[in-house]
């Protein structure tokens, strides 16, 4: 099980001894800004550039000396990430390392991320970040754009009822 003090220890470890630029998505995003919502098993740790993925046995022994296995890393995201033109508009710093800096989707990102696959976690996933978002006081063309990339997979989802409810919840004041 992934927490917050595991995934806090991991991230000190990446940026101290990585470098370049990485970024944490998933499920695992949710712990690591204290959202303690679900439980998590991997983390999604994604090199922004080639150069990066040319680390994976170094970040494999991070995850070991935690006393993680090695596929606790999860590049299945990466497949999802890379087909996003633009995606790097939308990320946030959220760690800075001695040699790499780490950094976390907006909740765009992190949307148009779990609408990629919207099974039941990634719903919760979803409502869980746009509370916190809220909370940080985001901004109102965020919200916009995030209603209406929700608003454009609408047609095309079986899964419209979950879609309306993350409307609902970034209407709600």
């Amino acid at each position: 099980m992934i927490n917050k003090k595991i995934l806090d220890k991991f991230l000190k470890m990446a940026g101290d001894r990585l470098s370049g630029d990485w970024i944490l998505i998933g499920g695992c995003v949710l712990p690591v800004l204290g959202i303690d919502v679900r439980v998590t098993v991997d983390i999604d740790f994604i090199g922004k550039t080639p150069e990066q993925q040319t680390q994976m046995l170094e970040l494999m022994n991070i995850v070991a000396e935690l006393g993680l296995p090695v596929e606790t890393i999860n590049q299945a995201g990466a497949y999802y990430l890379t087909k996003i033109e633009g995606y790097d508009q939308h990320l946030c710093r959220l760690h800075k390392g001695k040699k790499a800096t780490i950094y976390t989707p907006d909740l765009y990102l992190f949307l148009k991320l779990k609408l990629a696959r919207f099974t039941e976690s990634d719903y919760i996933d979803c409502l869980e970040y746009i509370a916190y978002s809220k909370k940080q006081n985001i901004d109102s063309t965020l919200i916009r754009k995030c209603k209406s990339l929700l608003k454009s997979k609408l047609a095309a989802s079986d899964l419209c009822d979950r879609i309306l409810q993350l409307i609902k919840a970034l209407e709600k004041k």
